[in-house]
């Protein structure tokens, strides 16, 4: 968090600092005359909580309406070149009006609703999804427009081929964050975890949506695969917030896999190795699974693929929290612990490689799966439902010296699932 965020949602009046205080005596729950055995002392405070709280998640909420507004410019930057280059305004008009029709709805009611003083927590939280709603529509609109400059193709195949999830956050019980009276331990503890979930959600959302916002500003014309406007996710080791793979990690361990090269395992590339030596990528951290029923979620982008973010908590298959795991696997592929048919995982990890250049990688999944190095997309399997082969593709691909970010997607199509990488430790000269 930049330092002038940090005093914007931190530097706070001395009474709210007095007000922190108390609400450290109150959710400790003592017993027995001390500050908080009052119902009247509960109210008292937590009336001052809410007050806090509401003062801070619409800095969050403004914000977030200040991202949708620059996205929504962006957008009509790609707009005008639509207009202005060979496309022509009839173009551009279909363009926008089947581009608003798959919108995603957005209550504009709630935006209003901010200008009370004395605004629900719930309509500030609900406000700051519609924001995030708002500003998905006009990404999805950027990519599209991506694919209509490249590839100079209809108006309703630039829009169809771009899917994105829209974003799906916990929903906050109304009743306890915005009981009228708080007066015992059970509804002040009961309104601190809504509160909880609120705030860590508001942080996820302005996170996730500046990292957007960024792509979208430097994928100017954006890469294509087979007519999908690729905008890809951040890359390098600072992108990522929260633990990432300790260095000692980097080390190989004892045991061995081959996966049909011989492969040891690893994330470390020292230079050292000879042309017949291979190396499989043997810590992870993976989400999922997230919903593919009957595979109609092949092209949909999940959260991953915007942002990688280990502390991020999301909705993935029945409606279930998924966050990122630590795998520590002693085998080249890597298969998921619980992987239900038509759901789709994510592996992210860091290899690092002491030399630059390219290097022979092989690649497998079972069943499609796609690759991404650095944020670039490297590799689509196939469709068809498949078992997974190590050496399904083997491919020279590009890596820069130091910490290289690998993120793999593979869905289960039934069955089993999984997916390898496996690298050969010599740059190809």
């Amino acid at each position: 968090m930049r330092f002038s965020q940090l005093l914007t949602t931190w530097a706070v009046p001395l009474v709210v600092v007095v007000v922190s205080i108390l609400v450290i005596s109150t959710f400790s729950g003592g017993s027995g005359g001390g500050f908080g055995s009052s119902s009247r002392d509960i109210e008292r405070v937590s009336n001052q909580i809410r007050d806090h709280v509401r003062n801070r998640w619409l800095v969050q909420t403004r914000r977030m309406l200040e991202i949708s507004a620059e996205m929504e410019q962006v957008r009509q930057e790609h707009l005008d070149r639509i207009r202005d280059g060979g496309l022509g305004v009839d173009y551009l008009e279909t363009f926008v009006s089947i581009a608003v029709e798959e919108h995603a709805r957005i209550d504009t009611t709630l935006f209003q609703a901010l200008r009370d003083p004395h605004v629900p927590l719930s309509t500030v939280y609900a406000a700051t999804k519609a924001a995030e709603l708002q500003m998905t529509n006009w990404y999805r609109d950027i990519r599209a427009a991506q694919n209509a400059i490249t590839l100079e193709v209809p108006a309703v195949d630039a829009l169809g081929w771009v899917k994105v999830v829209q974003p799906r956050r916990l929903e906050l019980s109304i009743e306890d964050i915005d009981r009228p009276a708080i007066i015992n331990q059970a509804q002040l503890s009961a309104f601190r975890r809504q509160v909880s979930t609120g705030e860590s959600e508001l942080d996820a959302m302005v996170q996730q949506s500046e990292r957007i916002l960024e792509q979208a500003r430097d994928a100017q014309g954006g890469a294509t695969v087979e007519g999908i406007a690729i905008m890809a996710p951040p890359g390098g080791p600072e992108g990522n917030r929260g633990d990432t793979l300790r260095p000692d990690e980097l080390m190989p361990s004892r045991a061995t896999s081959d996966g049909g090269f011989n492969a040891t395992p690893g994330r470390i590339i020292d230079g050292n190795g000879e042309a017949n030596d291979w190396m499989y990528v043997d810590k992870w951290y993976v989400m999922g699974p997230f919903p593919n029923r009957f595979r109609q979620n092949l092209d949909a982008s999940y959260l991953p693929e915007t942002i990688v973010d280990l502390d991020n908590v999301t909705i993935g298959m029945d409606d279930a929290e998924v966050r990122w795991r630590y795998w520590d696997t002693k085998n080249s592929r890597i298969e998921p612990d619980h992987a239900p048919p038509y759901c789709v995982y994510y592996g992210w990890t860091e290899v690092y490689v002491a030399e630059a250049g390219k290097y022979w990688v092989a690649l497998g999944s079972d069943d499609f799966g796609k690759v991404w190095i650095n944020g670039k997309l490297v590799w689509i399997s196939s469709m068809e439902r498949k078992t997974w082969r190590a050496d399904e593709e083997i491919a020279e691909f590009e890596f820069k010296q130091g910490l290289n970010e690998i993120l793999f997607r593979t869905e289960n199509a039934g069955g089993t699932m999984g997916w390898s990488v496996v690298i050969n430790t010599m740059p190809n000269e």
